[in-house]
């Protein structure tokens, strides 16, 4: 048992947890990881077929500009980015809706042409379309700002509090505390200060907008997130070889760090016992190895930390396991494709149907199309597809087999009709590896809780500081990833390790 002893015991290699054990082990901690699938990356993980792979979940990359979260954690962690072949994408995706093609440009005043294209009827409106996204811009370079001279937010103990008030960090903070009536109100009451809320078309492409990126809607997504969420593709990267290659480039920090990685590992125990008058956790997985640690990070959903812990501290996330009951799932679909167009350098497409995706929770579905030229997920000639749209993850969950295929069946036909209506071209080419998940697949292969996907949703139904704070009250436990910081994707998992180190600094964690 002695030679099971860590510093840190980390359960779940998503992102964020890669990040933190690697942060550690750069300080000097022996670190060890937790991770009860066979591969990285959690719901940014990808899998094979022959000579094709796929992106599981997640398939997009942002935050990689000076100053954003991805970008100060590879620099923390010396991970050469261009090594990484991360392509920027100036046009960053394809919208289709009601028959016209809308383009994504990360430019704005081409962004903002493309917009007066297509939802605006005079030069007042197209005057009130530049001012409203002037605002969404502005909110964004300003959280940027706010997130890169505040590692901790959002605060969870008194020590995070007290840092707030260094003189140096309150003056760049001035400019912040203008914002913070935005994360209480929603997008909608922007729309009515800039005189768009009557249009109509133009409210559902933002709905299916904001549906990827924060889980809500117009008139629930709070201002400040919306902001973030709509200006995504302006600093959007294609990630050759897949989205799995940031967590694989983790994943090898960490080792060349001296921290340890276990695969196959599903924790079922973590208890407090006592070792020379010192509270430690002991951690037992399936395969009933063991492990002593005297902290523990949690990358996995609270919603699993329920049934892991027991007294105080199983109460501790079962309260806000209760308040936060949701049930966003995904559905995704899958298959190689021949193919030599171009698509205009497109890797990214979003189609908007006419009514709900049966057996879904959106009317609309995001396509990710591998490059010509990227020979790692797909042989010379062909592309690797990934299609994932929201669903109710309960739906999925008890249903008998025939009845199951069923509706899977259903809702992948309905996405293949839609697609090719969209791009008729796909229509006739040549199809292998088709294949598809539901709620039930996520919760299978990633162990999350029912399947769920992307972390709470933000909403005004409830208060930002309602959510639960990264570090459990008396316990030497704290958490990372998508459900203790209110963000979506990638940039918030990373931001939500380098806010864990400055915490663990803060309460004498040197």
């Amino acid at each position: 048992m002695d030679n099971d002893f860590y510093d840190f015991i980390i359960i779940g290699a998503g992102l964020a947890g890669l990040a933190s054990a690697a942060l550690l082990a750069k300080d000097g901690y022996r670190v060890k990881v937790l991770e009860a699938h066979t591969a990285s990356g959690g719901c940014a993980s990808y899998f094979k077929r022959k000579n094709f792979t796929f992106d599981v979940g997640a398939t997009t990359l942002s935050g990689l500009g000076e100053g954003q979260p991805l970008k100060i954690l590879l620099e923390k962690l010396n991970i050469n980015l261009e090594s990484l072949k991360f392509q920027k994408k100036n046009l960053a995706m394809r919208i289709f809706q009601d028959g016209t093609e809308i383009n994504r440009y990360a430019n704005f005043d081409l962004w903002i042409d493309e917009l007066s294209k297509h939802f605006c009827n005079s030069a007042e409106e197209r005057n009130n379309m530049k001012l409203f996204w002037e605002k969404l811009y502005k909110i964004e370079s300003d959280s940027w700002k706010l997130l890169e001279s505040n590692s901790n937010l959002l605060p969870a103990t008194v020590a995070d509090y007290l840092s707030f008030l260094k003189p140096k960090r309150i003056l760049k903070n001035l400019n912040a505390i203008k914002y913070i009536p935005s994360l209480f109100r929603s997008l909608k009451k922007l729309l009515v200060e800039y005189k768009l809320e009557q249009n109509s078309k133009f409210i559902e492409f933002l709905d299916e907008q904001l549906i990827i990126s924060t889980q809500s809607y117009v008139d629930k997504s709070p201002e400040l997130m919306s902001a973030l969420g709509l200006t995504y593709a302006s600093e959007l990267y294609y990630p050759y070889g897949g989205i799995h290659k940031l967590s694989l480039a983790l994943e090898n920090a960490l080792e060349n760090y001296g921290a340890e990685i276990q695969f196959k590992s599903e924790v079922t125990e973590i208890e407090t016992i006592k070792m020379n008058r010192e509270k430690i956790f002991f951690i037992k997985d399936k395969q009933d190895r063991e492990y002593l640690s005297n902290y523990v990070i949690s990358n996995i959903p609270l919603w699993n930390m329920v049934n892991l812990c027991s007294g105080k501290t199983r109460d501790f996330f079962k309260s806000y396991a209760n308040k936060f009951e949701y049930n966003t799932s995904a559905f995704a679909l899958y298959f190689a494709v021949e193919t030599e167009e171009d698509f205009d350098e497109l890797n990214y497409f979003q189609i908007i149907c006419p009514e709900l995706i049966p057996n879904c929770s959106a009317k609309s579905f995001f396509v990710t199309l591998s490059p010509k030229d990227d020979h790692e997920k797909a042989i010379p000639g062909w592309r690797s597809v990934t299609i994932s749209t929201h669903t109710d993850a309960n739906f999925w969950l008890n249903l008998d087999s025939e009845t199951y295929k069923k509706k899977k069946n259903e809702t992948q036909n309905y996405i293949f009709d839609q697609l090719f209506a969209n791009i008729p071209s796909l229509r006739e080419a040549e199809k292998e590896f088709i294949s598809s998940s539901s709620s039930k697949s996520f919760e299978f292969f990633t162990r999350r809780k029912s399947g769920l996907v992307g972390g709470i949703p933000h909403s005004t139904d409830y208060n930002i500081l309602d959510l639960m704070p990264k570090k459990v009250p008396g316990e030497k436990l704290f958490m990372v990833g998508d459900t203790v910081f209110p963000g979506q994707g990638l940039v918030a998992t990373a931001y939500s390790a380098l806010s864990l180190r400055e915490t663990l600094k803060l309460n004498g964690v040197d």
